[in-house]
């Protein structure tokens, strides 16, 4: 019997699932960007700068918005515990937003990425395992 796992994850929190007869349980506890990350030292990001005609600075911040490169960073520490662990799963269903899907492939290994049997393009985690599983389960649409 193959060993299934199923990734269900957001910006801020991951739950590694695995399939065991017809149900989900958990293979690692229930992961959360706060537990996980170090803060960002926000004031070593801000700069000053000085405006032309007088001699005043103001502080902006960087283009990149502090809550994203955390949820980006959260994602590859995600997606580093799936990559070491490839031994202990035959399929892989990744089940996150649109945008949270592509960041984590992009950090997934390619031999991760020929055992993804399905993605899925839901916010799920906050949902019941027994609904996840009729997700991860189900027949995609033809």
């Amino acid at each position: 019997m193959k060993k299934e796992w199923v990734l269900v994850a957001d910006g801020s929190r991951a739950k590694i699932l695995k399939r065991e007869n017809h149900s989900l349980v958990h293979a690692f506890p229930t992961y959360h960007a706060d537990q996980m990350m170090n803060p960002i030292d926000k004031d070593s990001k801000i700069s000053k700068v000085k405006e032309s005609h007088e001699i005043t600075r103001h502080a902006y911040s960087p283009h990149e918005e502090y809550k994203d490169a955390e949820k980006k960073e959260f994602i590859r520490k995600i997606s580093d515990i799936i990559n070491r662990n490839l031994k202990e799963y035959d399929c892989l269903v990744l089940i996150a937003p649109a945008e949270r899907l592509g960041e984590i492939r992009g950090y997934l290994q390619s031999s991760v990425k020929e055992k993804i049997r399905r993605e899925i393009n839901k916010d799920l985690v906050k949902t019941p395992l027994d609904e996840v599983y009729k997700y991860a389960t189900e027949l995609p649409d033809s």
